[in-house]
């Protein structure tokens, strides 16, 4: 029996971890090239598991749970993820290098005023419904963004005009305007395929392509996916995922030293990275986000709710009258 390597992601991972966890598990599509506006190409390769070949079951440890599994209705990082690239899947993704690759479409043309995209899609490709993927339920997704989402990302796709089926694996999508960041915004959730008969429940019941299934939610305590089995790419070799919330960043350091979970999200304090100094058991890597952090005043809520005290305050943080 192999010795297990547990890995501890430090702070700056979170919203990459469960990637990395997906893919390195093997959720990656087959390998594949996509001309884009400039003409270059790009693959979708596979990857190594981190956590060993064929091992039955991960656990990630988590500091921020979501509130319902429904990214269309709810802001928020800790729905998508969860979910996305694990249940939900894109037309194309970001690799490790941060370039974009193709996903679920296999290759992509753009028109020569930048205004139509034509995407030409994978085969073979299912829901975990068992309902077929095609260039139909990719545009029902695209265009579901612009009438249906309630969620503020959705004006990421504003630039579209339209998206449209040409066949059932050829899907033409118009934007009003040149967009340099068309094909990035498709990488993120709005750009999740979803099934046109499987939206009625997503915020309980998420039915995606990806290479994992979800299969429970225990609030308070765990998300748990579940391999799937008949998914189109090269299959997970880590056949139960669960994602396990703490609301106490030291009970994750602690589950992390007792073996609970086998990784960490993100470690809240740098202090605390001493306890994970032995690398031959610990594995800490350092990473970087996009993610921001805003410090705002609730202006509805008292004191702040008075202009004065508004005033007061920014005069004391700037040393001068505002």
């Amino acid at each position: 029996m192999r010795t297990k390597r547990w890995t501890a992601l430090a702070a700056g991972m979170i919203g990459l971890v469960l990637v990395s966890a997906a893919c390195s598990a093997g959720s990656t599509s087959t390998s594949s090239s996509a001309s884009t506006s400039g003409g270059a190409t790009g693959s979708a390769t596979g990857s190594e598991t981190a956590g060993g070949a064929g091992q039955d079951k991960m656990s990630i440890g988590f500091v921020l749970e979501p509130t319902t599994l429904d990214f269309t209705q709810t802001d928020g990082a800790a729905i998508p993820q969860a979910l996305l690239l694990n249940v939900y899947e894109t037309l194309v993704k970001q690799d490790e290098n941060g370039e974009i690759v193709p996903l679920l479409a296999k290759s992509w043309t753009v028109s020569d005023d930048r205004l139509t995209y034509t995407f030409e899609l994978q085969t073979g490709v299912k829901f975990s419904s068992g309902a077929d993927f095609t260039a139909a339920d990719a545009a029902f997704s695209l265009n579901r963004v612009k009438t249906d989402w309630k969620s503020s990302v959705k004006s990421s796709l504003d630039v579209m005009t339209s998206a449209e089926a040409t066949s059932p694996t050829e899907l033409k999508v118009t934007l009003s305007r040149p967009s340099t960041s068309f094909l990035f915004y498709l990488t993120t959730r709005v750009g999740a395929m979803f099934s046109q008969t499987g939206v009625g429940d997503l915020a309980n019941t998420p039915v995606g392509t990806g290479p994992y299934v979800f299969d429970g939610w225990v609030k308070g305590s765990a998300i748990t996916m579940t391999r799937n089995d008949d998914y189109w790419g090269t299959k997970p070799s880590v056949a139960t995922m669960e994602l396990r919330y703490f609301a106490d960043p030291t009970a994750m350091n602690a589950a992390l030293l007792s073996g609970g979970i086998q990784v960490m999200s993100t470690v809240q304090t740098p202090e605390a990275l001493a306890q994970f100094n032995d690398t031959t058991k610990y594995q800490v890597i350092d990473g970087t986000t996009t993610g921001e952090v805003l410090l705002s005043m609730n202006n509805k809520k008292a004191p702040l709710d008075n202009p004065l005290v508004r005033q007061a305050s920014r005069t004391h943080s700037t040393g001068r009258p505002s």
